[in-house]
């Protein structure tokens, strides 16, 4: 799956997150049968992890800035949900995880803004050429941006068409 910019941004932002050291807790789906937590699929319902995450945004399970958000957050509610003890390990790193991530979402992913689909995206390179001047590059205008002005063609001139005063004579 080629993934378009948004995502790799997604990508980079959890790669991020997984190198903190608190997001151990959240690498790899819980084994809860090993850990003997026997209520855990009562109490998370859609279970998550970073890890799986990861893989469902490289394989284009999930294709939106939106749906990858979801699914992280995902990660740290049900982490929330089933370690609710405010001084529990989980639940601690949990939270720090939690606001890293909000704070590399805001600054990292929404200032791409929405994903354009390709009709979209060639529609506004087509309406840019298009209002852009014909023979110069953009930005070419001179000092100042001002448009430079047109100069007369040196030569003879007619005196009616130049717009000069009448000769006395």
């Amino acid at each position: 799956v080629r993934l378009n910019e948004h995502m790799r941004k997604c990508l980079a932002v959890l790669r991020d997150v997984t190198k903190l050291p608190s997001s151990h807790w959240f690498l790899a789906p819980v084994d809860w049968r090993a850990l003997n937590l026997l209520d855990y699929p009562s109490v998370v319902k859609r279970p998550m992890d970073l890890g799986t995450a990861k893989f469902h945004v490289e394989t284009g399970q999930v294709a939106t800035p939106d749906e990858f958000k979801d699914t992280v957050l995902l990660v740290f509610r049900n982490a929330l949900a089933y370690n609710t003890k405010r001084d529990n390990l989980v639940h601690i790193a949990a939270l720090e995880l939690k606001a890293v991530f909000e704070e590399k979402y805001r600054t990292v992913i929404e200032p791409l803004g929405p994903i354009k689909d390709k009709e979209t995206e060639a529609a506004e390179k087509a309406a840019a050429a298009a209002a852009a001047p014909r023979g110069r590059k953009p930005g070419a205008a001179g000092k100042g941006g001002a448009t430079p002005r047109v100069r007369a063609k040196p030569g003879p001139r007619d005196e009616a068409t130049a717009g000069a005063a009448p000769r006395k004579g």
